[in-house]
This record gives C-alpha cells, structure tokens and sequence, in this order.
C-alpha cells in the first residue's frame, strides 16, 4: 500500500475462465435440457451475457459438470443395484429427429436414468443384470424375458390397464376381464 508496486494475484483454479460454478451449471443445463448448441451456447454467453467466450471454453465447461456429476451417477446405480425391490421401465423420447429410449431403474430410495438408442434385451441386461434385488418388476415387454422368473414381477398398473381394455369387450372376454378388474379392487382396497 502506497509503495507504487503492481501486485498481481493468482486466481484459483476453478475461477480462471472467469465463469463461476453457477454459469458452468446453467449452461450444462441449456445444453443438456434445452438441446441448446456448443455454439449457441457461446453465442448465448458472449451476445447475452457480454463476457468473453470461446467455444473451447464451452466445450471445458460441458466436459467439467459431467466430470462433476460422474460419481453422483456411480452412486446412484450402486444404490439401485443393491436394493432388494427393483422397479424397471422404458418410454420413446425424441432428440430431434432420432429417436431414443429413457430406461428408468428404481428402488424405494434411488432413480436410475439412462437414455439408450434401442429397446432391447441388451440394454436391460446391461441395466439390471448386476441387480442384487429378490424382486424386479417390469412389464411384459419381451427384453425382459432372460430374467429369472422367481424374481421377476409384473406391474400392477400395466396389468390392470390390460384388464380394463378386455372388461369393455363384448362376450366372455368382457366379463372375465371385469372378474379381474374387480378382483383387483378388492384385493388393494
């Protein structure tokens, strides 16, 4: 102080792009949830935000909070893994025109979520193969056949939807699915 020399200070490694750990997450989250671009995340950051960008400095940014959520998702398949009940399921999802599949695995205390280009046996095996669980329930959807059937459950919901549609047929099959439809309300009552 007052000695007339230029001090310059070492920034710590995490500030040195001069992006904050809150950017770093809102933009792994545009990029991530809203599908916004490398570049349209530069663009954003630079135009919007008047800071200075790269699309390197992107790219360091979307890479270091995937670096950062590995061992949450280690975690959490862990978790999954050793529970006793597993639930699975599977639904289309759309990433622009290409068409791909978000697998959920779940337990009573953990959500596993993995998005796969297929709906097949092989990524259920490679979902719930190395589940310790006595009881896994999925629907009857045939990727689900290999598990072994003492430990295999079918969904309650998936059945009952089943019943329903045959309970508004006509004849025999119509009423033998209302037997079912009420079995079921009589049974979770």
């Amino acid at each position: 102080a007052g000695c007339g020399k230029r001090v310059r200070a070492q920034l710590p490694q995490a500030n040195r792009s001069g992006w904050g750990s809150r950017l770093s997450a809102l933009l792994a989250t545009m990029h991530a949830v809203l599908f916004v671009s490398r570049r349209g995340l530069h663009w954003w950051v630079h135009e919007v935000l008047e800071a200075p960008s790269s699309l390197g400095t992107v790219q360091k940014h979307v890479e270091e909070i995937s670096d950062a959520l590995e061992p949450g998702y280690h975690l959490v398949t862990r978790a999954v893994q050793s529970a006793e009940h597993v639930g699975c399921d599977e639904t289309g999802w759309r990433l622009g025109r290409l068409p791909y599949w978000i697998w959920v695995v779940q337990s009573q205390h953990a959500v596993l979520y993995s998005i796969h280009k297929g709906r097949t046996t092989e990524v259920a095996k490679q979902l719930l193969e190395s589940c310790q669980a006595t009881t896994l329930c999925t629907d009857r959807y045939a990727a689900y056949h290999w598990l072994e059937i003492s430990r295999h459950q079918y969904c309650r919901a998936h059945l009952l939807r089943d019943w329903e549609g045959l309970a508004q047929r006509a004849g025999p099959l119509g009423v033998f699915g209302k037997q079912l439809v009420k079995l079921e309300q009589e049974l979770h009552q």
